[in-house]
């Protein structure tokens, strides 16, 4: 680039004039000057004006995030009650209190979810509602909860049957989280992107390992009680592997926020609770391995630690609750309803851009439908 410049101040270069024939200036300006790119029209108008609208319309999933926190608070602080028995009754109505407002809370942000949707129904065609991303994480937590609720009930056969399907589904999850968990250390160890842009992800890959771990040991607590004691074994070994890797990834990234400092937390509600679920599935599981009789006396680390971790997630979360009022005074909330596709490259039909996929789109256009057919039962109910 340098040689060209010098080339062109010598003079060696000689610049060649476009001949645009018998045209005027007018008709050369004409010529030469590009039509303005049209504007790709909004999926949805966005509301401009302050109100309970915007408000609504801003909304995004990432609220879901506090109940979420609140029903995991709600655990942590029943299973502290063992602690302290002499209080335990009091401990537990703390407990119940949290409860209520975690389903509270659910019911108030489902409530503005069914309006949203209602009420803006072509949001369900935005490329940014892709459910797809979590499916594998839903499932470990669901496979959880069925493990250690349905299994406890359960005797001969149909013990046998469901361990077999849970067991099935964790190995298929266990697949997906190591693949997600090596991509996201290779990416936040390499610094090839970023660290903001995937901190988050690496936490919900933390918080699934431990509920892998929880899920695993409580599936083979309940087949031991009529099968070897190899299904025991085999569950408490991939407990204390699944703990094992949630302490070397904790540390992982500690160091890394450490070195890359923690202003690369990414202003959301999800990157406010991730931490405090990680550390509490963290706290649930080291709990859990307490609780066996596999470990003897060195039963009390595990259960230390989980007091530990368990005491620093209901912090956080206190925190956090203490946070968002403190928002709510200053209205600073603006930060926090700011959902991706209002955003200006989402919320626009670009022309050529690349359609999704098939199961996709199916699944747009039912959540639409629904949207309205309820929109349209409700204006009639109104009338």
């Amino acid at each position: 680039m340098a040689s060209i410049i010098e080339d062109l101040e010598a003079g060696d270069i000689e610049l060649e004039e476009i001949d645009l024939g018998n045209a005027s200036s007018e008709q050369a300006s004409e010529l030469l000057a590009l039509p303005p790119a049209p504007q790709p029209p909004w999926i949805v108008q966005p509301v401009t004006e302050r109100s309970l609208w915007k408000l609504v319309q801003n909304f995004d999933f990432g609220w879901y995030v506090w109940p979420t926190g609140a029903g995991i608070m709600s655990i942590l602080v029943g299973a502290l009650s063992d602690w302290v028995p002499s209080h335990k009754e009091e401990i537990t109505k703390v407990s119940l209190s949290y409860l209520v407002l975690q389903i509270t809370s659910f019911l108030g942000v489902l409530g503005i979810t069914i309006v949203r949707y209602c009420k803006w129904p072509r949001l369900c065609n935005s490329p940014t509602q892709d459910v797809g991303c979590f499916l594998p994480y839903t499932s470990i937590i669901i496979a959880m909860a069925a493990g250690s609720d349905i299994s406890v009930n359960l005797v001969g056969v149909r013990l046998l049957m469901v361990g077999m399907v849970e067991l099935i589904v964790l190995s298929f999850a266990m697949l997906l989280l190591a693949w997600v968990i090596i991509r996201d250390a290779y990416r936040l160890i390499g610094k090839r992107d970023i660290p903001g842009n995937h901190i988050t992800d690496a936490f919900i890959s933390l918080t699934a390992l431990a509920y892998w771990g929880l899920a695993a040991q409580q599936i083979g607590e309940q087949a031991s009680r009529y099968y070897s004691r190899g299904f025991k074994i085999a569950s408490f070994s991939s407990a204390i592997v699944a703990w094992s890797g949630c302490s070397i990834y904790s540390i992982v990234l500690l160091f890394h926020h450490m070195s890359n400092g923690w202003s690369t937390f990414p202003f959301n509600n999800l990157s406010w609770w991730i931490p405090q679920f990680s550390i509490g599935a963290f706290a649930l599981l080291s709990w859990n391995l307490g609780s066996s009789e596999n470990l003897g006396y060195g039963a009390n680390i595990f259960n230390v630690i989980g007091l530990i971790l368990g005491t620093c997630s209901v912090m956080i979360s206190h925190y956090n609750f203490f946070a968002l009022w403190k928002l709510i005074k200053r209205n600073g909330l603006d930060g926090l309803l700011d959902a991706p596709e209002l955003r200006e490259g989402c919320n626009q039909q670009l022309f050529g851009a690349q359609t999704l996929p098939w199961y996709k789109r199916w699944l747009s256009s039912v959540v639409n439908w629904c949207c309205r057919l309820v929109r349209g039962i409700f204006q009639r109910v109104m009338q």
